[in-house]
């Protein structure tokens, strides 16, 4: 009785794992759909008159809270699929696949977000949605859309709209993909002096300025 107790149990947990991974692949099997479907209104156009109806905090909210979330959860059945069938495997290729449709999508979004609403106020929209832009940025592998962006980011920061941690981990990852490593600063030291040191190093300075 013991011996068949225990496969049940085994049963039941190998069941459950199945349906977990069955699960994550119709995710990113769906995400990867609506990515590259020629209706899902991610043309240059669509995204334009998007962001241009956005003319209320708690449509911002939403459409940055959702972006928040969907990459959050893309990356994560990305790691879910890389730790249970590998790199090689074709559930991880696909998952990546959607991952890097994703973030060229939101990457065009957030840009033009940015460009003409600003960085979302800690005042007026949700966590979610203030931690969007950067969420986004931080996963982009140039330093073009940081380099658009730095005046509206580092006034965010400047006014508290962006915490110094999440700001000197943006500015710390700029810094990596310019120079191929972080910027080593003798401990101990306070984030206030990470981001100058980091800013000054990145050539920032006149921009700052003018922000200012």
């Amino acid at each position: 009785m013991v011996a068949t107790a225990v496969l049940q149990v085994v049963a039941v947990v190998n069941l459950n794992e199945l349906m977990y991974r069955y699960f994550l692949l119709v995710s990113f099997f769906a995400l990867i759909f609506a990515c590259n479907s020629p209706s899902s209104g991610n043309s240059p156009e669509d995204i334009e008159k998007e962001i241009q109806a956005l003319v209320h905090d708690t449509l911002q909210s939403k459409f940055l809270g959702d972006m928040y979330t969907m990459d959050k959860e893309a990356r994560t059945t990305q790691t879910k699929m890389l730790q249970g069938y590998g790199f090689n495997s074709q559930q991880y290729k696909r998952s990546s696949f959607s991952v890097d449709s994703l973030q060229k999508i939101h990457k065009a979004k957030i840009d033009r977000f940015l460009q003409m609403h600003g960085h979302p106020s800690r005042f007026m929209h949700s966590s979610d949605a203030r931690r969007a832009p950067l969420q986004i940025i931080q996963h982009d592998k140039s330093v073009e859309l940081r380099e658009k962006n730095f005046d509206v980011l580092y006034e965010a920061y400047r006014d508290g709209h962006i915490r110094s941690k999440e700001f000197a981990s943006f500015l710390d990852r700029w810094y990596q993909i310019k120079n191929g490593s972080s910027l080593v600063i003798k401990n101990p030291f306070k984030e206030e002096f990470e981001i100058d040191t980091l800013l000054y190093s990145l050539g920032l300075k006149d921009r700052m300025e003018v922000v200012r």
